[in-house]
């Protein structure tokens, strides 16, 4: 499919769009949804929404648009590998990010509070 030159820029310019509008796209949903910048259990309820919807999303298209030869491998190994990842990398982050908060609040002996 990408051995083409035409067919690679393609999709490749594609692809930038999709990375460069997912921060104004969520951006403009949390404003959509009035999420409060200190909300972090529904940020983190509307990124699961979104990852969901890119799990169902992906198989289906790649049954559509895919080949013979892409239909006949297995999904459960994709689908194994994506629930891994997310679960091993949201946890982490959530984590990351309560400590960023308590170094944060007020009446802590960190320097410059």
């Amino acid at each position: 499919m990408l051995k083409n030159k035409k067919t690679a820029i393609i999709f490749s310019i594609f692809a930038m769009f999709l990375w460069g509008s997912a921060i104004p796209t969520i951006k403009t949903t949390y404003i959509e949804l009035a999420v409060a910048s200190t909300d972090t259990g529904l940020k983190i309820l509307i990124a699961g929404i979104r990852f969901f919807m890119a799990g169902i999303i992906t198989p289906v298209l790649l049954t559509v648009l895919g080949s013979a030869a892409d239909r006949r491998r297995p999904v459960y190994p994709l689908l194994i590998w994506g629930f891994f990842q997310t679960e091993m990398n949201w946890p982490s982050l959530v984590t990351l990010r309560c400590c960023w908060v308590q170094k944060d609040t007020p009446g802590s002996s960190q320097p410059g509070t």
